[in-house]
């Protein structure tokens, strides 16, 4: 698949995607990444919802049915949805990839996916 077919912009358009990369632009450089993981996670539980009534929802490999797949295959929902999460953070022009303290690498776009998958789990309940 092309790179520009990884675009979390196929999915949800043109406007609501170039708001996301305005959000990015603002929020990553000085936010925290337990806080931007969830609004990332959000950006992608608002793209799977559209997804369920895209047209390419059935086509093997678009971002739709990635982002279908990533519920019932949690599991690989990083594998599925990481390079459109890259993407979008590319697009915005701010890094994903961070160091800690103690100098471990580590990634936003991986974390927000983490996030994803688990946005139904609350073990309170």
């Amino acid at each position: 698949m092309a790179e520009e077919n990884r675009s979390l912009a196929l999915v949800v358009g043109d406007t609501t995607y170039s708001v996301w990369t305005e959000m990015l632009k603002c929020i990553v450089p000085d936010g925290r990444t337990h806080r931007l993981r969830v609004v990332v996670a959000g950006m992608l539980e608002y793209a799977r919802d559209r997804a369920d009534e895209h047209a390419e929802a059935q086509v093997a490999g678009s971002v739709a049915n990635r982002l279908i797949e990533s519920v019932s295959n949690p599991d690989d929902a990083r594998k599925l949805l990481l390079r459109s999460v890259e993407q979008l953070f590319r697009d915005a022009g701010v890094p994903f990839k961070r160091k800690t303290r103690r100098g471990e690498q580590y990634s936003i776009a991986a974390d927000a996916i983490e996030e994803y998958v688990d946005w139904e789990l609350m073990p309170w309940e």
